[in-house]
């Protein structure tokens, strides 16, 4: 609902990081029930998927500039 009405980028990938955060601990869950299967190994890379995600509107975010606290420092 955010993205409709900002049409921000950078909402939708930190939705979809969240989410596959979110599906990446269900697999997980989900891979004890179940120990050898291959789950687990999804699980952990939907996880990094997921930090990645949320790592992209972070990386546009200017390091230098714009922030100043006052003309003797």
């Amino acid at each position: 609902m955010s993205y409709m009405e900002n049409r921000k980028r950078s909402t939708i990938f930190v939705a979809a990081g969240l989410g596959l955060l979110a599906l990446g601990e269900f697999l997980g869950w989900y891979s004890i029930v179940f120990p050898k299967s291959v789950l687990y190994f999804i699980s952990v890379s939907t996880k990094i998927v997921g930090l990645g995600a949320l790592f992209v509107p972070i990386s546009q975010v200017p390091l230098r500039g714009g922030v100043k606290f006052g003309n003797n420092i």
